[in-house]
């Protein structure tokens, strides 16, 4: 029903603008790139489930269909844009390769084009090439979880679990858009929830992060005392 999906939504935008305003406050407190790029991944998934449910076109950008549309674009390839960025600037390049580093640089260019793009040129160029420019950084994502996992870094299963809840909500969504499963809800609302919880897991991970390094910190301090 139309009030069970607005409850949904509700409940959907809050968890993420809470997400983004807890994590830009610490950014504001500890000035980590990381907690700057989580809060651009964040605003970007806010801002295409805003174009995706239609509430953009409706309430923010009343009577502009046209830009409405290219804001899809613009917030997929933002989107892609943020989590390259976070990445690296979450993990440290300390812990990556070589050649993801330069791999996750590449497609922060890439992306950043593609919201250049989505912005000035039509939807029907625009979001497809965001959507391929976002799909570019998926095997980073997969690399960068494998390489966690065998250096037995401490982040390695929240990074993993985090980007799992993408991959299901994602490929559940896929399913029930064509036909082949059904729960009797819209067929994003598996993404809408898999992206919650990728975004609390992440936040998660960011605290604990980081406070391992102040304690880190905190004891070289005593020691050279």
């Amino acid at each position: 029903t139309v009030h069970r999906e607005q409850l949904f939504a509700g409940i959907f935008f809050g968890m993420l603008f809470l997400a983004i305003i807890y994590n830009f406050f610490i950014f504001a407190s500890m000035r980590h790139a990381a907690f700057l790029d989580y809060v651009a991944y964040g605003l970007g998934l806010l801002g295409l489930m805003a174009v995706v449910d239609g509430y953009c076109a409706q309430f923010l950008l009343p009577g502009m269909p046209v830009l409405a549309n290219r804001l899809m674009g613009v917030f997929v390839a933002w989107s892609g844009m943020s989590v390259a960025r976070f990445i690296v600037n979450y993990i440290g390049e300390e812990h990556l390769s070589v050649g993801l580093v330069r791999y996750l640089k590449f497609c922060v260019i890439l992306n950043g084009l593609a919201v250049v793009l989505a912005a000035v040129s039509p939807s029907v160029i625009g979001v497809p090439v965001a959507l391929i420019m976002v799909t570019l950084v998926i095997p980073s994502i997969v690399w960068a979880a494998v390489l966690l996992r065998s250096s037995q870094h401490p982040d390695a299963w929240n990074f993993i679990c985090a980007w799992a809840c993408v991959a299901v909500g994602a490929t559940v969504s896929i399913f029930m858009h064509l036909g082949i499963i059904s729960f009797g809800v819209p067929p994003v609302l598996p993404m809408k929830v898999a992206s919650a919880f990728n975004l609390v897991l992440l936040s998660l991970g960011l605290a604990a992060h980081f406070s391992r390094i102040q304690r880190e910190n905190a004891i070289q301090s005593e020691v050279l005392v």
